[in-house]
């Protein structure tokens, strides 16, 4: 029985652990569901009087960069190139970011606040940092 062999000019890697591509599940289904509340949702980024409210503005772009940054790293993964864990990880801690700066202006602002629970977006934020830091980390190692 004939057991296939990696192309010549594949190196395996001197870090233990095989980086031609990375998984590219995880990234997009952040794509989706970043992109779905970022773009899809009717979020925006005005009050009803018309007049634009930063923190609206803020949520909106921060869904959508994250969004963006989820589907590179999941479309570079496709192509196959290494280290496409690390592109994750950083597109998660710029979600991570983004998300802990609204949730927070959304806490302290008085008269504004997002639709969404706080306790359910912190939980989120720390599930997102989680897998950003285990991401990043597995990338360097």
């Amino acid at each position: 029985m004939h057991t296939p062999q990696p192309p010549a000019s594949y190196q395996p890697s001197d870090r233990g652990y095989d980086d031609r591509g990375a998984d590219v599940l995880g990234p997009l289904l952040s794509a989706a569901i970043f992109g779905y509340f970022g773009f899809f949702t009717g979020l925006r980024s005005d009050d009803d009087s018309g007049a634009v409210v930063p923190l609206y503005l803020a949520t909106v772009w921060v869904l959508r960069i994250s969004a963006i940054l989820f589907l590179a790293s999941a479309v570079i993964g496709m192509v196959g190139k290494p280290r496409t864990g690390l592109l994750a990880g950083i597109a998660g801690a710029v979600a991570t970011i983004g998300l802990t700066v609204v949730t927070a202006w959304s806490i302290i602002d008085p008269e504004r606040n997002i639709a969404v629970n706080h306790l359910i977006m912190i939980l989120c934020i720390l599930w997102n940092a989680y897998s950003a830091f285990t991401a990043i980390r597995s990338a360097l190692r």
